[in-house]
């Protein structure tokens, strides 16, 4: 493999591997959702933790219409 150490194991687990467990964790134990749904709000919003709060706050429906009219 290309990568080294921790992102190796990310990759092996089948995880994007700009997406780290790390993030996962800091996920997680801000919002108290579950691996899955955390590794799913994380690929969803690009890995952006304050993006993938708001998408499990908000849920993906009212959570796209905000990020559209953003954009508008």
């Amino acid at each position: 493999m290309v990568w080294q150490g921790i992102q190796e194991e990310h990759v092996e687990a089948g995880l994007n591997p700009e997406i780290t467990m790390n993030m996962i964790r800091e996920l997680r134990d801000y919002t108290g959702y579950g691996v899955e749904t955390c590794k799913q709000a994380l690929r969803d919003t690009n890995g952006d933790l304050y993006e993938a709060i708001e998408y499990l706050r908000y849920g993906k429906d009212k959570w796209l219409k905000a990020m559209w009219s953003k954009y508008q």
